[in-house]
């Protein structure tokens, strides 16, 4: 939704935007008022101004509450049904995202039940005999209007449909009964029936708005359901035959043979190499990523990004002369860049130069502050912390988790395969920073997955079961968990869970890559 919106002003650290859709709303004053005379279709943009004004009244509401939970809101959106307070993240907790749900009618019914003391107000003043300063008919209609505007915004949003607010107490309610899993399907499904049923009546009523704003929250509830969330991506990749969208349903292999046939069309293009590599790099296939980037490089040898993963292939091999090789390159295309100091800092702390990894990091901040992307900022803060953290200074460690928290909460809680390398090293500094993002955002799934992933790659086989379990538990449909668990059961000598693993995630994965794996490992048991 903020890809389709644009910037009108910031409160207290957060973007107010309005929604492309919003341009609906000028025939809809139109049709509706049928003002005959400019003075008329200026009040008819004023009254319908006041309404999204009590909107906002309610997106802050939302805002504050989440606030009080730790959870960041970046942007609200207005749009025609009303308006988004688009939060960094969940409160992890039911209670606490039925509190932040229920924030936004809470403050339209309080604005409602003031404008109607105001209304009565005046109705027992005027029968005592007391005049008023404005016309006594105008005044009661206007506070009488303004109540009942803010009761209906209320109960609106109120209506059991995600992505509105009643949608989300529906959810928190049977999160308490049922778990993640059932709220999300059972919320998804009742969503399902209202939005069909709203585009039904926007049909039979011919009514442009109300179908956009059906279509809108239809989109919202699919967004529950990852599954047809997941098919609705295949459908649109196997259609347009992109790869990036196999990609952000992390199906590779599809994605992988879209590229190759590009190579073979295409064999000068380093693009091509770049983005076969960072796959190969991705499934650990580190041979196959390091011969990519180092074509791509020899296409185009001015290429930042083949340089990266040239270096991040080359820490993976723990290839250390070549890493610094690499930094090199970095510094001569981009003198002073803070991603080299940042990798300086990584290569040194892994050297056991405490001192000289502090003083590249500080060079990366440093550097950063001029740059107008910031790229790598948040990782910059979990690196100097992991610094200070072998220097005995777990405070201050704890500071820089506080800030790459506040920059971004989801980002901070995931933990891609390049972070998991990077940290996977230092166990105890995992450990400690999982029970920090533990706190801040309790029974988070990205953290199981993201901890349990790292656990994997760390030789923390117990753990890595634990978290995979538990996720298996709230989720039973996730694919690559079953795989991984399988080899966490095989590293710790448990062969008979470890197949049945394999097994399943052979049977349920529509993923290529996934399918592939599981069948590697049991035809490597099933011949040992």
């Amino acid at each position: 939704m903020v890809s389709g919106s644009f910037l009108i002003a910031r409160f207290a650290g957060t973007e107010i935007r309005l929604h492309w859709s919003m341009l609906l709303i000028i025939p809809y004053v139109m049709t509706t008022f049928r003002p005959d005379s400019l003075a008329g279709a200026v009040r008819a943009f004023l009254l319908v101004g006041l309404i999204f004004f009590f909107v906002l009244l309610h997106e802050l509401g939302h805002m504050l509450v989440a606030r009080a939970f730790g959870i960041r809101v970046p942007s609200v959106i207005l749009w025609p049904l009303g308006g988004a307070a688009i939060t960094e993240r969940e409160a992890g907790r039911p209670l606490a995202d039925l509190l932040i749900a229920a924030a936004g009618p809470l403050v339209n019914f309080a604005l409602g039940g003031g404008f109607f003391l105001g209304y009565f107000f005046m109705v027992l003043t005027i029968r005592q005999g007391v005049s008023l300063p404005l016309p006594e008919t105008a005044t009661q209609r206007a506070f009488l209007f303004l109540a009942v505007t803010n009761v209906i915004l209320a109960l609106t949003n109120l209506i059991p449909m995600y992505p509105l607010d009643g949608g989300r107490i529906f959810r928190s309610l049977v999160h308490m009964a049922f778990g993640t899993a059932r709220s999300n399907q059972v919320t998804f499904w009742l969503s399902l029936a209202l939005g069909v049923g709203l585009l039904a009546l926007a049909v039979v009523w011919r009514n442009l708005l109300l179908g956009v704003t059906a279509l809108l929250l239809l989109a919202g509830a699919v967004s529950l359901h990852q599954g047809l969330t997941t098919s609705l991506l295949r459908w649109f990749a196997r259609l347009t035959g992109d790869p990036a969208l196999y990609l952000r349903i992390a199906d590779f292999d599809p994605a992988m043979e879209i590229i190759n046939r590009r190579i073979e069309a295409d064999p000068r293009n380093p693009l091509l190499y770049l983005q076969r590599g960072i796959i190969s790099f991705t499934l650990d296939d580190l041979l196959h990523a390091l011969g990519d980037a180092e074509r791509a490089i020899n296409l185009a040898p001015g290429m930042v990004q083949a340089v990266l993963l040239k270096g991040a292939v080359a820490y993976a091999l723990q290839n250390t002369s070549q890493a610094w090789a690499c930094v090199q390159d970095l510094e001569k295309m981009r003198p002073g860049w803070s991603v080299t100091w940042l990798n300086s800092a990584i290569l040194l702390r892994d050297d056991g130069d405490l001192a000289g990894a502090a003083q590249a990091i500080q060079h990366a901040f440093e550097a950063v502050a001029s740059e107008r992307d910031r790229p790598g900022l948040l990782l910059m803060y979990l690196v100097r912390s992991s610094i200070l953290y072998r220097q005995g200074r777990r405070d201050a460690a704890r500071q820089d988790w506080e800030e790459a928290f506040r920059l971004s909460s989801r980002e901070a809680m995931s933990f891609p395969v390049d972070r998991q390398r990077i940290f996977a090293s230092d166990w105890d500094w995992v450990h400690d920073y999982f029970a920090f993002l533990e706190e801040k955002a309790p029974g988070s799934l990205m953290i199981l997955a993201a901890r349990g992933e790292t656990a994997l790659r760390a030789g923390q086989w117990q753990q890595a079961v634990e978290d995979f379990t538990r996720l298996m538990l709230q989720m039973p449909s996730l694919q690559d968990v079953t795989l991984y668990r399988g080899q966490a059961y095989q590293q710790l000598g448990n062969l008979e869970q470890a197949v049945a693993d394999f097994r399943r995630a052979r049977e349920i994965s529509r993923r290529a890559h996934i399918r592939r794996l599981a069948e590697v490992h049991l035809r490597a048991l099933s011949s040992s």
